[in-house]
């Protein structure tokens, strides 16, 4: 065998190696084709590796009438999946928290419960929380809070393949949940609040801890651009204790931030 052929050969084995491998990744793409495809898909690549709880503090940059950034303020925020979640607004000393908790808020301002109100974090299922749930459950809750899981379509998000559950082509209006075809993390997220409709796109996510998180969030009402958010010191494993989203804990004890 001379020099020439072996190197011929040796191409030749590479190129049809490298078709090998990438048939079963897109064969498997191509099985998705609706809601509940989607998840057993995403629930076998994850469950049981993703992360279950994680922490972040947060820039958050409101966007002035002009479309330039504004006014902006630090917020600590905290999540335990399937349904925790803690925002402490500002400096953690004044006592402005927000506890969320299957789909109930308990509002603090100056460590005095102000209100408690149904609130549910639908964001919270696709962020993570389906992966504590089965298939079955997961598209229970997503129907129950409003998504269409009958409709079930692929789109493109930053020149990036996605999978989008509860809307039609050219819907920007009805609740909807757009996920990354490759990687399954969120990318976007559509619904209507007190009659506006809210757009929120998830960006430069980070894998970490067997999961993923996002890095910056953008938010359009009535496709007004108003705020920015940037995620700083994330902790995909931060050994949160039940006590931090227990409103009846609360102010009685260390801020997570505040623990070794």
């Amino acid at each position: 065998m001379n020099k020439d052929f072996r190197i011929f050969y040796l191409a030749f084995v590479l190129v049809i190696f490298s078709m090998c491998t990438t048939i079963p990744k897109s064969s498997v793409s191509s099985t998705i084709e609706t809601c509940e495809d989607l998840l057993v898909a995403m629930n076998k690549k994850y469950k049981g590796k993703w992360f279950d709880q994680f922490t972040f503090i947060q820039e958050t940059i409101r966007i002035n009438e002009n479309g330039k950034e504004g006014k902006k303020s630090i917020w600590y925020e905290a999540i335990d999946y399937p349904k925790k979640f803690r925002i402490d607004y500002g400096p953690i000393t004044n006592g402005n928290t927000t506890i969320y908790d299957k789909d109930s808020a308990w509002v603090f301002r100056d460590y005095k419960l102000k209100k408690t109100e149904y609130m549910p974090k639908e964001f919270l299922l696709m962020k993570g929380g389906l992966y504590h749930l089965t298939t079955k459950e997961t598209i229970e809750a997503l129907s129950g809070y409003g998504y269409d899981c009958d409709k079930f379509r692929t789109a493109e998000l930053n020149q990036r393949k996605v999978y989008v559950i509860g809307a039609d082509r050219g819907d920007l209006k009805s609740k909807q949940f757009w996920i990354d075809a490759e990687h399954f993390y969120m990318v976007r997220r559509i619904n209507t609040q007190q009659g506006k409709v809210v757009d929120v796109v998830y960006s430069d996510h980070v894998f970490s801890n067997g999961g993923w998180v996002e890095q910056v969030v953008k938010f359009w009402v009535d496709e007004k651009y108003v705020q920015k958010e940037l995620y700083k010191e994330i902790n995909t494993n931060p050994q949160l204790g039940a006590e931090q989203f227990d409103p009846n804990s609360y102010g009685e004890i260390k801020h997570w931030s505040e623990q070794d």
